[in-house]
């Protein structure tokens, strides 16, 4: 997947000599304490924040790009060498035992090796002060192994909130909170190892949006199987109320809407798939190619049909925004369903298609009026609170103080 680093000048691969060797002079001479850096990258923070961050702790900013993997092919001489049953009792438990080994991926098995030796040869920092990240820890091979071998040495560990469902969903004890030292969030707090701080992602960005633009319909995204509950469902009823959101509003409406579909959607081989072509023109589709943030600010409305991290980012930028999903409480923890039944009350979050038309029908001309009234607004301000911070300047400077070891 990922991995290698340069410099804040490192923006891009070099396209010709010349221009390289600059970038390897720029970067000799930025990270000259190069080796004892903290760690901070993929935070979710906009660039020149992240960049400023690392001034903070009194070094030279650093850029970490991509570097691909070259997989070795499965080998399955290899893998049958993975024995996990205990004994020859069919039963769910050793079947599990059985496919595991087949379902390992290739960096663990096939291609640890190489990545083990390889990541710290990759220009992370020597000897970290810190590791910090909101991303890396999931998509990075790298920085994965890396971090693990800086974490047993000592090194204080750090993992941004990733989005949505922290704290909120039923099924939410993710595996960041287990292995890092602490867990950043965008404004939850628990003591001792998760600690409140603001929005990332939406830090210091305007809030943009059209007030005469589309409706903007955002769907479910892709059906990956990393979760411990049916995701099918959640992508079936999301596209369903999309169709049905379409046929219940007037047709002046329907006719302004956009819907934004999964890059991957016309991969699925589903007859319902079928349906929502059949149901939306051409030039009322968009695919995940399209830039979510573009199409925002030609909306002057969003409607997410599924309990999204962009409608955190939404309300955090005060966007006009709604939620719209089956069975609005039954996938939170006790302890936010009264955040999202504040919501439902004030016509933000709903989980019946025909009573949002009518919301959408009545407000549609102008709504701004009803978003900025005083009822809808105290609302969000009671949502965001403690959970889905606005960050403000002294909020990124405190930021450095989380990133410590008590």
């Amino acid at each position: 997947t990922v991995g290698y680093t340069g410099s804040f000048f490192d923006y891009s691969n070099s396209k010709n000599k010349k221009s390289g060797e600059l970038k390897n002079i720029f970067n000799k001479i930025l990270n000259f304490n190069y080796s004892k850096k903290a760690l901070i990258t993929n935070t979710y923070l906009p660039k020149k924040y992240e960049f400023l961050l690392q001034l903070l702790f009194f070094q030279t900013p650093s850029h970490y790009n991509l570097r691909e993997i070259s997989y070795k092919n499965i080998n399955n001489q290899l893998r049958k060498k993975i024995t996990l049953i205990k004994d020859k009792e069919k039963n769910l438990e050793n079947f599990i035992r059985l496919i595991i080994p087949k379902c390992l991926p290739l960096s663990i098995v096939e291609n640890f090796s190489n990545i083990y030796k390889d990541c710290e040869n990759v220009r992370f920092p020597k000897k970290p002060k810190l590791i910090f990240t909101s991303l890396s820890y999931a998509y990075d091979e790298y920085f994965k192994f890396y971090t693990a071998k800086k974490v047993e040495n000592g090194v204080p560990y750090f993992i941004g909130q990733h989005g949505n469902e922290y704290f909120t969903h039923n099924f939410s004890n993710k595996i960041e909170f287990e292995i890092s030292d602490k867990f950043i969030s965008w404004g939850y707090h628990r003591p001792n190892k998760i600690l409140s701080s603001f929005n990332f992602k939406t830090f210091k960005k305007p809030g943009i949006f059209d007030k005469k633009g589309k409706l903007l319909i955002i769907s479910h995204p892709s059906v990956h199987r990393v979760f411990s509950y049916d995701r099918f469902c959640d992508y079936k009823d999301s596209l369903i109320n999309a169709v049905n959101l379409k046929d219940k509003v007037s047709n002046k409406i329907s006719n302004e809407i956009i819907l934004r579909l999964d890059k991957d959607f016309q991969s699925y081989d589903f007859i319902l798939n079928e349906k929502i072509l059949k149901n939306f023109k051409n030039n009322e589709i968009c695919f995940g190619t399209n830039k979510l943030e573009n199409l925002i600010k030609k909306s002057r409305l969003c409607i997410f049909t599924y309990d999204s991290t962009g409608l955190l980012e939404n309300l955090s930028l005060n966007i006009p925004s709604l939620g719209m999903w089956n069975s609005l409480d039954n996938h939170l923890n006790e302890e936010f369903k009264e955040k999202y039944l504040l919501m439902k009350k004030a016509n933000i979050f709903f989980d019946n298609v025909s009573y949002m038309a009518n919301h959408v029908n009545e407000n549609w001309q102008d709504i701004n009026k009803w978003w900025f009234s005083d009822k809808t607004q105290l609302a969000i301000k009671k949502f965001n609170k403690d959970f889905n911070n606005n960050g403000k300047f002294k909020s990124f400077i405190n930021l450095k103080e989380k990133l410590k070891i008590d």
